[in-house]
């Protein structure tokens, strides 16, 4: 009986494990040019599945090329992040 438990348990752990993802660490801001040249200020949000940059108007930021970042539109954002989610979605289907 004992072992069974055990089983579940360990099996419910993996499980939730493999459902959350990790979350970016808040508070840490760096500067970061734009494709045009400027520097802003930015934030990383999101997490492992799904991470970009957020100024402190709210405007998102992708990187295109290593340090070079691209301004996106919330629909573009949403969009994004569907992808993000399909592709997650996949990832766990192959592991099954």
């Amino acid at each position: 009986m004992k072992s069974v438990k055990l089983f579940l348990l360990a099996t419910a752990f993996c499980i939730s494990a493999t459902a959350i993802a990790v979350p970016a660490k808040r508070g840490i801001w760096r500067n970061v040019t734009l494709k045009n040249g400027k520097q802003v200020k930015v934030e990383l949000v999101g997490d492992e599945h799904f991470h970009f940059y957020r100024d402190s108007f709210g405007n998102a930021y992708i990187e295109k090329k290593q340090d070079v970042f691209v301004k996106k539109t919330s629909k573009q954002m949403e969009r994004l992040r569907k992808k993000a989610m399909k592709r997650r979605a996949k990832r766990y289907a192959a592991k099954k």
